[in-house]
């Protein structure tokens, strides 16, 4: 799969210094080479963004942030491994005040559990309950994606990172299937804070949709074909979570 995200952020331009006085200042670049194939020119135009804050002396909110897994019957096996394994690092990279809400989703979607400093504050329930994660039923994506978002929505706040994460290997088969409601759920939360990041695993998620609510919710969006890349994932996740310092930018 040729992606153009991936494409670009495959080759990085050196931009100028944010000097402009701003937090996010706007690079315009451009350039023009010869054609090997016909001799004619192209030409590529590009806008960059870059900040003078400085990652390394910011620190991040907590989060308040709901897991949803997959665990219909297709994940069984090697894909619901590598899940586990997955979410076992990424506990490790959890600060004392993160609320992590862990929602299954197959047929239909439950909350699982909530981890926080009151109610499991050395994890190890958290632990416990992905590591007894089992693969069954169908694949209800609305489902999972709207009880997720209630509970981010039910604890948020200003003073935390507000998130979503979504696993699926497949499509949407049970509950409300429509691609368009789905998305619609997911803008309705982003468009009040609560942001959404997507990862597809394998090559039959439908990576259109999960693409979409990536975009829509301020998140990232991983594509995983390779189930040993799913520990990284999530590790980079939970180390990289980001808070925006612009949106919705429009030209002055």
């Amino acid at each position: 799969t040729l992606d153009v995200v991936g494409f670009f952020n495959e080759h990085k331009f050196e931009l100028p210094d944010p000097d402009c006085g701003e937090n996010v200042c706007v690079h315009g670049m451009f350039g023009v080479w010869g054609n090997m194939i016909n001799g004619a020119n192209c030409t590529l135009t590009m806008l960059g963004f870059n900040t003078p804050i400085n990652a390394k002396d910011f620190e991040r909110p907590p989060l308040n942030m709901a897991i949803a897994v997959d665990t219909s019957g297709s994940m069984g096996g090697d894909p619901i491994n590598a899940v586990r394994i997955g979410l076992l690092a990424m506990i490790e990279k959890l600060h004392p005040k993160d609320q992590i809400t862990l929602v299954t989703y197959a047929s239909d979607a439950k909350v699982a559990f909530v981890s926080n400093a009151e109610t499991d504050p050395d994890r190890t329930q958290l632990q416990d309950l992905i590591n007894s994660l089992e693969a069954r039923g169908g694949t209800n994506i609305y489902d999972g994606l709207r009880v997720a978002l209630e509970e981010v929505e039910a604890s948020k706040s200003e003073e935390l990172q507000n998130r979503v994460i979504l696993l699926s290997d497949g499509e949407a088969t049970e509950g409300l299937t429509n691609n368009e409601r789905i998305i619609n759920l997911g803008e309705s939360y982003a468009e009040q804070g609560v942001g959404i990041t997507t990862i597809g695993v394998g090559k039959d998620f439908d990576i259109e949709l999960m693409r979409r609510l990536s975009e829509s919710g301020s998140g990232n969006f991983y594509f995983v074909e390779d189930l040993f890349s799913v520990e990284e994932i999530f590790v980079v996740e939970a180390d990289t979570f980001l808070v925006p310092v612009a949106e919705d930018v429009e030209p002055a």
